[in-house]
């Protein structure tokens, strides 16, 4: 079964467009870097210091409270548009 929930969707998104992005623990922990894989359980972040230091960190999603773009990005605009369409037209198919 094919999984295309709205997490799933805009992390794809965050992974193939490589920008860097903020995220947010529930601890209030801020991170920072860029996605390079993702499954149902963790992410992978490639991040990077301001000493120049670069590594690699698992963050759990379970831990994660909020993700946003660190430039202005219209990712979010284009993928919510799309599903705010298809939800839209499910509830006019149950109507």
């Amino acid at each position: 079964m094919q999984n295309n929930n709205i997490q799933q969707m805009l992390l794809k998104e965050f992974k193939e467009k490589g920008g860097e992005i903020n995220i947010y623990l529930i601890t209030g922990i801020k991170l920072t870097g860029i996605i390079k894989a993702f499954d149902d359980t963790v992410l992978i972040l490639k991040n990077s210091s301001k000493n120049n230091s670069e590594g690699f960190q698992m963050v759990y999603k379970q831990s994660i409270s909020t993700l946003s773009p660190v430039e202005n990005s219209n990712v979010f605009d284009s993928k919510f548009d799309k599903l705010m369409a298809e939800g839209e037209n499910k509830v006019k198919e149950k109507i």
